[in-house]
């Protein structure tokens, strides 16, 4: 279950519970103990809202993570069959469907995860129609923050003309985008 908590002395953040059992065990047991029945989460949730609690361990940890690769139709559907489930029919279905009816997103059927070089000065107007959409406002803010920043923005781990060949990897277009009138398959696709 995870939850939203407020703490007096800094902002709200987010946590994970778990039985205090599971804190002795390894890591990959925890995956193991994952709660699987919803009325059984929902009990939980409904017994800890709104009450007050005691942190009895927090750990923070410096991490740095490279970022993705960008999706070709391969990655798109092994990821979205672990998120979703869908098969890759499923995900190929969705996807063209947001190419050729929606134009939301690039051409789908490329084995490239890697934009070229001349597709750089696109990445802002491409940032600009994603900000009325509330889940990418933040992140394209970002990108049109960074490249506005005047410093040098770290593309070298998706822009490569070599390994580009028809097409590049699939990215959202620089049209508008009307989410609403996705279906469920295609809003969770793009």
């Amino acid at each position: 279950v995870h939850g939203t908590f407020e703490s007096p002395s800094r902002a709200g953040y987010t946590g994970l519970w778990y039985s205090v059992e599971l804190e002795e065990k390894q890591e990959t047991e925890r995956d193991q103990s994952r709660i699987k029945k919803e009325d059984q989460a929902n009990g939980i949730v409904e017994t800890v809202s709104g009450t007050e609690g005691t942190v009895v361990k927090a750990e923070r940890k410096k991490q740095t993570e490279r970022a993705p690769l960008l999706y070709d139709l391969t990655s798109l559907q092994r990821d979205a069959n672990s998120r979703f489930g869908f098969s890759a029919r499923r995900t190929l279905s969705a996807t063209q469907s947001l190419y050729e009816g929606k134009k939301a997103l690039t051409y789908p059927r490329t084995s490239s995860r890697y934009l070229s070089g001349d597709m750089v000065p696109q990445l802002v107007p491409i940032a600009g129609t994603l900000l009325p959409i509330r889940e990418y406002s933040k992140f394209a803010q970002n990108v049109i923050d960074l490249f506005d920043s005047g410093n040098e923005v770290p593309l070298s781990r998706i822009v490569n003309d070599d390994r580009v060949d028809d097409h590049h990897a699939i990215i959202p277009t620089d049209v508008e985008h009307d989410t609403s009138d996705f279906s469920e398959d295609e809003q969770r696709i793009f």
